[in-house]
């Protein structure tokens, strides 16, 4: 198939389209007390959260309360309360069985963005394999396209799945070489469409001294 400057701004749009709608949804994970089928007993956080959007606050009363920041407003939680909640969710663990427990997750959607975060890293891993092999294969140092290719769809995943663990280090790890390996392509796309004017032109050189 051939890439057109087109088709590489359509990819670009669409992995920014598809990254923003799958982080809108991952807002909503860590609200689980506000979706439509939670109960009095739903926990307002997973622990898979890493309850990143959970502080502690003194009431005017001098008791401690647990406040969890929600879009629609504060939950807020007493000791006892946030206390209930834990082992709600780590009953929800130990129901998951040993693959909720490995992978630290209280839920099935929890199990679809690690999942989300393996295929992620295998793309990126793989990118160096699929280098090292078409290295051999010339027997000098090369960077394929796929190279780049893969690299831009590994670390897409990678920075949704490291914004739904609120790991600010993957993020940023993953953001900056992202604007490279698109840099890459479209170079790579100049490159090839320099190569073909040349080849087309020495083409109509040799048709007309002929």
């Amino acid at each position: 198939m051939r890439i057109t400057n087109r088709l590489l701004l359509v990819f670009t749009i669409t992995c920014f389209a598809i990254g923003a709608f799958l982080l809108w949804k991952g807002h909503g994970e860590r609200n689980p007390a506000r979706s439509a089928n939670a109960t009095e007993s739903t926990p307002p956080f997973r622990m898979s959260d890493r309850i990143a959007t959970l502080n502690t606050e003194v009431d005017d009363n001098g008791k401690t309360e647990f406040v969890f920041e929600a879009k629609d407003g504060d939950i807020r939680l007493t000791p006892q309360e946030f206390a209930d909640a834990i082992t709600t969710l780590q009953a929800k663990k130990e129901h998951g069985g040993m693959l909720f427990r490995i992978l630290d997750i209280t839920s099935t959607s929890g199990l679809l963005w690690v999942i989300l975060g393996f295929i992620g890293q295998l793309l990126f891993t793989g990118r160096m394999v699929v280098q090292w092999i078409a290295s051999e294969r010339a027997k000098q140092s090369i960077v394929p396209p796929a190279f780049w290719w893969m690299s831009l769809l590994g670390s897409s995943m990678l920075i949704i799945y490291f914004w739904w663990r609120v790991d600010v280090v993957g993020i940023l790890g993953q953001g900056t070489g992202w604007f490279v390996y698109i840099r890459n392509i479209f170079l790579l796309r100049r490159a090839r469409e320099a190569a073909a004017a040349k080849a087309l032109n020495m083409s109509d050189d040799n048709d007309a001294t002929s």
